[in-house]
């Protein structure tokens, strides 16, 4: 009987704690953390977009050939007495609507000048995230490199956008 009461109250427990941690990873992640598997990483630097680091990673593994890649941002965050690098990974899927919505930041959203305040963002399932907000009359621009943590923004205006779209495309053309 007490083995019956523990699976039925600590099972679904265990299953949900282990689906949610692979919940914020990308793909690329999961596939770099698989068991039994030699994994071979390149790095491609793509280039620097305000205090990030972006560069396309190629994931191999090198017993049967499998590969992915992904678009990654990189910032060193320093505190008073902590020094942390924040890390945002994109799957190519995601770099395609990050684009998209980026392009319609750019093009379309921005446009508008709402009477109260708006957001518009697009986040990835690892957490990252790009967007602007609409606050006493100006629109504010950031991207977001990991989910709950306020120290992972990095902070832009308007002009910047074209330049962030265009590391964007370079990387997606290294995928």
């Amino acid at each position: 009987m007490k083995r019956v009461l523990f699976i039925v109250l600590f099972l679904p427990t265990a299953l949900f704690s282990q689906s949610h941690v692979d919940a914020g990873k990308s793909d690329a992640e999961k596939f770099s953390e698989r068991d039994g598997s030699i994994i071979r990483k390149t790095f491609i630097e793509i280039g620097a977009f305000k205090k990030c680091d972006v560069k396309v990673v190629k994931y191999t593994d090198v017993i049967n050939n499998d590969s992915i890649s992904e678009l990654r941002f990189s910032m060193d965050v320093t505190g008073t007495y902590t020094s942390d690098t924040k890390i945002a990974s994109l799957d190519v899927d995601e770099v395609d609507a990050l684009l998209k919505a980026l392009r319609y930041i750019k093009d379309d959203g921005r446009k508008t000048e709402p009477k109260s305040y708006t957001e518009i963002e697009y986040t990835t399932r690892s957490g990252f995230t790009a967007g602007c907000y609409y606050s006493r009359g100006d629109w504010k621009f950031f991207i977001k490199l990991e989910r709950y943590d306020s120290k992972s923004y990095q902070w832009f205006n308007y002009l910047d956008l074209e330049k962030l779209i265009n590391l964007i495309e370079q990387g997606a053309k290294q995928l």
